[in-house]
């Protein structure tokens, strides 16, 4: 189990694009309002759910990844997505057979918005603990730059 843990950890710590700074955002000369677009269309972003490996799941969209672990005695969620991309998970839980309510933990790899922004929701809908480092809770409590 633990060995499954870590090199699902790995992969989220991985899933980000090149372009991710501290902040989540892309550098400005390479946002336009049409890739900004497509990035927040969940029909544009949707990746039907798969098993990577064993016990292993992808539940995440198209630019930011994201992970389900059956433990067998409940589901760990590696990052929480964000906005309507919250619900995509959620039906993509569903839709490889598991119970949302089962959520025990909700593992964030790192405090980008893409990445942190859906864990308050899974955690009041489904009762899941969130689990970050300290240095990541920081970052999300950090009022946005300018």
């Amino acid at each position: 189990m633990r060995l499954t843990i870590w090199a699902v950890f790995t992969l989220g710590v991985c899933a980000c694009t090149a372009g991710d700074s501290d902040t989540g955002a892309l550098p400005e000369a390479s946002v336009t309002s049409t890739n900004r677009s497509a990035r927040s269309d969940p029909a544009l972003q949707r990746v039907e759910p798969f098993s990577i490996f064993d016990n292993v799941y992808y539940i995440g969209i198209g630019w930011v990844s994201a992970y389900l672990v059956d433990t067998g005695d409940g589901l760990i969620m590696i990052d929480a997505l964000y906005g309507d991309f919250v619900d995509t998970a959620i039906e993509d839980i569903k839709g490889l057979g598991f119970d949302p309510e089962d959520l025990e933990y909700i593992l964030v790899t790192h405090g980008h918005f893409d990445h942190v922004g859906g864990a308050g929701e899974l955690q009041q809908q489904f009762g899941a603990q969130v689990v970050m480092t300290e240095a990541d809770w920081e970052l999300t409590e950090a009022p946005l730059g300018p």
